[in-house]
């Protein structure tokens, strides 16, 4: 089956897939996609390059067809994971602890208790507590926050 880019109509063996399933052929179209929809993300003076780097680290797009090595590919996603977890510890919500170990109530107790403390004890607050907490878990408790935000967090 051919595939025929959403913008050009023509037909491509190569380009870009956006997030809402569009095929892009050209680098120069993709890039005025990503300025018409990621606008709220991106400051509008990016240049082209950021743009096109910070919105496939945000999984906005990919390569068509998706022919990355596996190691490289491996390498990039570790690089979006450790992204999405820095833009979540700037931008978590109030009851993040709840929503992460909902299943534990616990764990959930015991972790607010902890989240509790530090927001009591540490003026800087915010992502500086975010991280503190983050390095007084345990491995088991950490993977299960990482694990969540990769797949609950849309930021």
């Amino acid at each position: 089956m051919r595939q025929l880019c959403s913008i050009t109509g023509e037909e491509m063996k190569e380009g870009y897939v956006t997030k809402d399933g569009k095929h892009i052929k050209y680098e120069s179209d993709l890039i005025a996609w990503i300025k018409l929809h990621m606008i709220g993300y991106l400051a509008e003076e990016s240049t082209d390059e950021f743009l096109l780097k910070e919105s496939y680290m945000l999984e906005e797009y990919d390569v068509f067809p998706n022919e990355i090595p596996v190691k490289d590919a491996c390498i990039l996603n570790e690089n979006k994971a450790t992204i999405k977890f820095m833009y979540y510890a700037n931008n978590f919500n109030y009851n993040w602890i709840e929503e992460v170990w909902s299943d534990n109530a616990h764990m959930c107790k015991h972790i607010l208790s902890k989240w509790d403390d530090l927001n009591q004890r540490n003026i800087d607050g915010g992502t500086s507590n975010f991280f503190t907490l983050f390095m007084q878990l345990d491995d088991e408790n950490r993977n299960i926050l990482l694990d969540w935000i990769k797949v609950n967090y849309k930021g």
